[in-house]
């Protein structure tokens, strides 16, 4: 048998054999370990929402003026339709230096435009736009997108009711949403004060549409439709078959 000394000299190795395996063991796998200095952890930014290529920002310098927001607006409407005769469907906002959008009652106050009451009180201040749509051979439409806006538990606004109460606001607005919306749905169009005070009957059909005489005679029509948030009021069928879509496509982005 082994000595007591013997014994604790063997131990003694030992002890040194696995140290030494140990401390190569870690020099080993740090080889693999790159070091890094002062690493800062990646920032992972929320995309913006997809930007429509069909909005036109127009800025307004001094965002409490009736008669910039007027001549904005005006401008945008006689803007040339494309050259190439193809269909183009183009919205405007109207923005302040630090691109917050003009108010609707200011917007509407500029142009001499009324919304109903039983409109107003539903629709957002803020995100609206009026519209416009040019067909081949000069043809030009026009429109514009109200959104509902957001409240809070206190407003008594009920959600499940809302639809029908904005279809039958629209309605009941016949009698005088041609003079209201005049200015924003016909621009060029001189209508003489008896032609703007004429009933806009509503009917149901692809959508909800009322005639409109013009005063030449030939007749036009105002067209609604509610997708959801978004209330679109315009001049022709054809126009609102092209918002829904510009709608559609940019809610799918």
């Amino acid at each position: 048998m082994f000595s007591k000394t013997t014994k604790i000299i063997i131990l003694a190795m030992l002890i040194v054999v696995l140290a030494l395996f140990a401390i190569s063991s870690f020099r080993s796998s740090n080889r693999n370990i790159p070091v890094q200095e002062n690493v800062v952890a990646p920032s992972f930014g929320i995309p913006s929402l997809p930007f429509s290529q069909s909005v036109k920002n127009i800025n307004i310098s001094d965002p409490k003026s009736e008669e910039d927001i007027k001549n904005a607006y005006y401008g945008f409407s006689q803007a040339e339709s494309p050259k190439n005769g193809e269909s183009n469907f183009l919205e405007m906002k109207l923005v302040s230096p630090s691109q917050e959008n003009i108010p609707l009652n200011l917007f509407f106050k500029s142009l001499g435009a009324k919304i109903d009451p039983k409109i107003e009180k539903f629709v957002s201040q803020s995100d609206y736009s009026p519209f416009a749509c040019s067909f081949g051979g000069g043809k030009k439409d026009y429109g514009l997108i109200l959104n509902v806006g957001r409240f809070k538990s206190e407003d008594g606004v009920d959600y499940r009711t809302l639809p029908k109460q904005v279809d039958d606001g629209i309605v009941k607005w016949g009698g005088t949403i041609l003079k209201d919306l005049q200015p924003i749905l016909f621009p060029s169009v001189d209508f003489t004060e008896q032609q703007l005070v004429q009933k806009i009957d509503f009917k149901e059909g692809k959508y909800i549409y009322g005639e409109v005489v013009l005063p030449d005679g030939t007749k036009k029509s105002i067209n609604y439709a509610s997708i959801g948030d978004p209330i679109i009021i315009t001049t022709s069928l054809e126009c609102m078959d092209m918002a829904i879509e510009k709608i559609a496509d940019e809610t799918e982005q």
